[in-house]
């Protein structure tokens, strides 16, 4: 399951930083931060917009992935097309495809359109 806290984590974890480095970027304690990582507390909005600023992506891409419901689904895309400059959604032959660039920014948003195309083949 691919929780908050994880999505902070792997984030941070990409970008290099310690825990103490993005707790000093976003002005909080280390313990907060470990304790989001772990899930036993959630931030307020106020510091995830910050720590969403330190690890460069939309605070949305840190909210919980709603992939149950058609609007769900089309927030994640849309919030995609709006964070990467890169992002193309193509037809070919009759197809319609969802591109990302090749970055660890997009790396969050690649993550979450296969984790969709899993649960569209599954629900298929």
């Amino acid at each position: 399951m691919d929780t908050q806290g994880r999505r902070i984590k792997k984030l941070r974890l990409a970008k290099g930083l310690s825990q103490k480095r993005l707790s000093d970027m976003v002005g909080i304690v280390p313990t907060h931060l470990q304790a989001y990582e772990y899930g036993t507390r959630h931030p307020k909005e106020e510091i995830l917009n910050r720590l969403a600023k330190a690890l460069d992506v939309t605070p949305s891409m840190l909210q919980p992935l709603d992939v149950d419901t058609v609007n769900g689904l089309l927030g994640i895309i849309y919030e995609m097309h709006t964070s990467y400059h890169g992002l193309e959604i193509v037809e070919e032959d009759g197809q319609i495809s969802i591109r990302l660039p090749n970055t660890l920014q997009a790396m969050p948003a690649k993550k979450s359109l296969l984790r969709i195309k899993k649960i569209l083949d599954d629900n298929a």
